[in-house]
């Protein structure tokens, strides 16, 4: 049995995205119109956290192009009034973002690769590209993020070939 100590909590502060993935639920209206969690609320989901003795969190968002000071401020509260591991999950972000933030005392970052074959990742996103997804996980690696990422099994157009090259791509990048 888990320590409720080795368990995270989830803090979603925001549902705004920017992107239009073809299978993402944050598409359409929810997207012109979910706004971001207060501060305070944010804060307060975290001090929740903490005092259910949970000494990791998460904070998610939709890719929204939030202002990279403002999580590193938060990060930096975080690891200052709490002892908690911080993980980060807010998409596809340049190198510099992923440092402010590794050095404000960020712990971990989630980016799922959802597809290692280029042709089914594109068919499912519009205007983006596998190769910045792979980019931004080997950023994430070489600032020494513990990174967890992972592939999406049953999307349209997907086959058996797609799984097993998903499989073996994960290694490679963990490993290398």
């Amino acid at each position: 049995m888990r320590k409720t100590s080795d368990r995270a909590g989830l803090v979603e502060f925001s549902s705004r995205c920017g992107n239009t993935c073809r299978y993402c639920g944050l598409t359409g209206a929810i997207k012109s119109t979910a706004l971001p969690a207060g501060l305070d609320e944010l804060l307060g989901s975290v001090a929740d956290i903490y005092r259910a003795g949970l000494r990791s969190v998460v904070l998610q968002s939709g890719e929204d192009g939030l202002a990279p000071e403002w999580l590193a401020e938060i990060i930096q509260y975080i690891k200052r009034n709490y002892e908690m591991a911080v993980t980060l999950s807010v998409g596809e972000r340049s190198p510099e973002d992923y440092l402010l933030w590794k050095n404000a005392g960020a712990d971990r970052y989630l980016l799922r690769i959802e597809s290692s074959d280029a042709f089914l990742y594109e068919s499912l996103h519009s205007g983006r590209r596998v190769e910045t997804r792979i980019r931004c996980l080997e950023d994430l690696r070489r600032l020494g993020y513990q990174t967890g990422s992972g592939m999406m099994v049953g999307v349209k157009n997907q086959n058996i070939i797609h799984i097993a090259k998903d499989i073996f791509f994960s290694p490679i990048l963990i490993l290398t």
